[in-house]
């Protein structure tokens, strides 16, 4: 073969000092994996069974969405566990895990919009000219700061 070392350059370069007459075969074989290696017909056999599916295309279909299904709830199992393998390409590497851990910690005023338009829409319906006009006030200037933290 051209490229195997012959066997006394492996004795000699693994710097062990063999007594003569020692079988070095024995060593140099692998462990038994034990059970007979197949016969070239069954491994064929075995091989076309494993690519031979249902005959049927909608038990294909059904069995080929069932894979997806379950492909797509790992999928989503993962990244809701937080694993930044799961994530897509576009989403992965320091620089993006920064920006979205500075995201999801800044405080925002939209957060408490809602809430707070509650509170305005009751107070503008009291009857008192002046709370309208202060909540008025209030609203206008909510939406601002809204519009313009959002830019």
């Amino acid at each position: 073969m051209i490229w195997r070392r012959s066997q006394t350059a492996i004795d000699s370069s693994s710097g062990e000092n063999r007594p003569e007459g020692e079988d070095v075969s024995a060593e140099s074989t692998t462990a038994s994996k034990g059970r007979p290696t197949p016969k070239r017909r069954e491994a064929e056999l075995a091989r076309k069974e494993a690519l031979k599916g249902p005959s049927d295309r909608r038990s294909v279909r059904k069995a080929e969405r069932e894979r997806a299904k379950q492909q797509r709830a790992r999928s989503r199992q993962a990244m809701m566990e937080g694993d930044p393998k799961a994530l897509p390409a576009r989403d992965q590497g320091p620089v993006k895990q920064f920006v979205r851990n500075y995201i999801d910690s800044r405080r925002t005023l939209g957060e408490a919009f809602v809430p707070a338009a509650i509170i305005v829409l009751l107070l503008g319906m009291t009857p008192n000219p002046e709370i309208r006009a202060t909540v008025m006030l209030i609203w206008m200037i909510l939406l601002v700061v809204a519009v313009v933290e959002n830019l």
